[in-house]
């Protein structure tokens, strides 16, 4: 199992967030790069505040799965945000690590976003990410 304790607490401590939110021009750059393998069912590890997930639901994505590690309240946030303003594609939010998921639940593509230097066995979770992509998923 990953270790993904954020300074072994079950709460994202961090503050930047909503400071992140509102950097558009570096979300456009960035998303510019990676949006060529973004399609079809995506998983977006780390949500956050799902600042992102928005722009990562291009039009070549069917559909999109938050998972947010550790943080109930994270979830209980996105979940309000969704329901305000859903996604333009079917989405769903779980809490938990990238093997919790269900077992044979594939994506095309996987996207980690200002979370990978959180989780301790990175490169334990990069491994198990592969193993959840379908075959030529990114």
């Amino acid at each position: 199992m990953t270790d993904v304790s954020f300074r072994g607490s079950d709460k994202y401590e961090g503050r930047e967030l909503p400071l992140f939110e509102k950097c558009e021009n570096w979300k456009r750059s960035w998303i510019s790069q990676i949006e060529p393998y973004l399609k079809g069912n995506i998983l977006e590890v780390g949500g956050g505040i799902v600042a992102n997930t928005r722009m990562l639901v291009g039009k070549s994505v069917t559909g999109v799965t938050i998972l947010e590690l550790l943080d109930p309240d994270n979830c209980a946030a996105i979940q309000c945000r969704f329901d305000k303003d859903p996604p333009a594609v079917p989405h769903s939010i779980r809490l938990g690590t990238i093997d919790s998921l269900d077992e044979g639940l594939a994506f095309d593509s996987i996207v980690y976003t200002d979370v990978l230097e959180h989780i301790k066995d990175d490169d334990v979770e990069i491994g198990q990410a592969t193993r959840r992509l379908r075959p030529g998923g990114f």
